[in-house]
């Protein structure tokens, strides 16, 4: 599309074209900013999920498991 802009703009005035090729593509850089932007909100969201989800399962549960007396002292006969 831009190729055909330009061979038109070569037998209009090539400095207007270049203006509304520039128009152009900074309406569409602008449009696939905002629906990146909107995007994004829910990307964290759900990466800081999965972290917390990670952390809880890792970390948390064992430690309840040592806590209430579970797997760590079993192998004594308590």
């Amino acid at each position: 599309m831009m190729t055909e802009m330009l061979k038109i703009g070569m037998n209009t005035d090539l400095a207007q074209m270049m203006e509304k090729l520039v128009e152009y593509m900074e309406i569409d850089i602008n449009n696939l900013l905002d629906k990146t932007i909107k995007v994004l909100p829910q990307l964290v969201y759900g990466i800081v999920g999965v972290v917390l989800i990670f952390f809880v399962l890792v970390v948390l549960v064992p430690c309840i498991h040592v806590y209430m007396g579970g797997w760590l002292l079993s192998a004594y006969g308590l």
